[in-house]
């Protein structure tokens, strides 16, 4: 119930401040709902998948006068999260006060993000809470800040000032090894857009993709980067699964892209990023972490709806049909970006969904543990 009350206060907000154009109680009403939205993650009990498996390693972790002593050289966690479990750790050795930091730095710097981007504030905000809120929250805990790092320094990134770009893509690296792609972006952030190119790499990764995941297979390497590829190494995507690599990562963000360029002429700094986003994307055949990489601009994803959405709203020759063009994208966005909330997980508890890990939501404040929830994380993860 609290989740499409927040679902519900955010499409008021969308529509009295972005479709209206209020302007009284603006302010009051976005840090209210990014306060609402840190409390929400921040109050949180056992509510999502990984996070019942970061709470059981917390307790192995050291707090911050052990910190100098903990071994991080051949763990999977990076240094600045081991360092941020100790901070947390030294205020209470409750999980929960590692969910109320993480989640003040995730949505305050998603939310300065898209406050820095479209004027379009709470339209944006409700794509992110139906889209990654609680993928970014409740899941990807270490990537996620990593990610709000990089949306932080995408203006160093855009006006070419290195040394601030690369020193805190250095510090998203210390979260969380997929930041790895930020030390290439600024090296293929020129790429033209070219769907015939993306294509075709989405076919070579389909022919190649055996022989490359071989060869990851066959690193001698040791480390938690290196540990992390190879966990991705036996995943064989099925011939729905190309397709729907086709779909989500190519012909959709390629819609975006021409309807913002083409047909609505949207001004935007970020048209180079969707074009890296579907390169990325169609490298996902190649090898199936790829996927992951995109999570750093999916928040551009986002801002390029909003204003897909205001465009349609705001043109004068569909008055009479622009809000069902509204509904009707809005439905399509939100029937992708949900669709995985539905999948079926009866391999490993019988009856269940994917929404599982996160439905029903239980606070600290009464406890309660969700046995399909529990009995998911045990199959998934051999636990007893």
């Amino acid at each position: 119930m609290i989740y499409f009350l927040i679902l519900i206060l955010l499409i008021f907000f969308a529509f009295i401040y972005d479709f209206g154009n209020a302007k009284s109680g603006k302010k009051i009403a976005y840090y209210g709902i990014l306060l609402v939205l840190i409390c929400l993650s921040s109050f949180r009990y056992r509510v999502g998948g990984d996070t019942l498996m970061y709470m059981l390693k917390y307790q192995n972790m050291p707090n911050f006068n052990e910190f100098g002593n903990y071994e991080i050289g051949l763990s999977k966690l990076q240094p600045l999260w081991v360092l941020l479990v100790a901070i947390a750790k030294s205020i209470t050795p409750e999980f929960y006060m590692l969910q109320i930091l993480h989640a003040i730095i995730v949505n305050s710097l998603i939310f300065s993000f898209i406050k820095s981007n479209t004027k379009y504030v709470f339209t944006a905000i409700l794509l992110y809470y139906i889209g990654y809120y609680g993928y970014f929250n409740f899941e990807i805990l270490r990537e996620s800040i990593a990610i709000g790092i990089f949306l932080y320094s995408i203006k160093y990134l855009q006006n070419k000032k290195w040394f601030l770009y690369f020193t805190l893509s250095f510090v998203a690296f210390l979260f969380h090894f997929s930041a790895i792609i930020l030390f290439i972006f600024p090296f293929i952030i020129n790429l033209k857009f070219s769907f015939w190119r993306a294509l075709l790499i989405f076919v070579l990764g389909i022919l190649f993709s055996s022989y490359f995941s071989r060869f990851v297979d066959s690193v001698n390497l040791v480390g938690g980067l290196i540990t992390s590829m190879k966990e991705y190494v036996e995943y064989v995507p099925t011939i729905w699964g190309i397709i729907s690599i086709l779909v989500l990562y190519l012909l959709y963000p390629t819609v975006i892209y021409k309807l913002s360029k083409s047909f609505l002429k949207i001004n935007s700094n970020f048209y180079s990023f969707l074009s890296v986003y579907i390169i990325i994307g169609a490298a996902a055949t190649f090898f199936f972490i790829f996927f992951r990489f995109l999570n750093y601009l999916t928040p551009i994803i986002f801002i390029f709806l909003t204003e897909i959405l205001h465009g349609f709203f705001r043109r004068k020759d569909i008055r009479s049909i622009r809000m069902a063009f509204v509904i009707i994208i809005f439905l399509i966005f939100s029937i992708i970006h949900m669709n995985r909330y539905f999948t079926d997980t009866s391999k490993y508890v019988a009856s269940s969904r994917w929404y599982s890990y996160w439905y029903p939501y239980y606070s600290i404040f009464d406890k309660k543990k969700d046995e399909t929830r529990e009995n998911l994380i045990r199959a998934q993860n051999n636990l007893n």
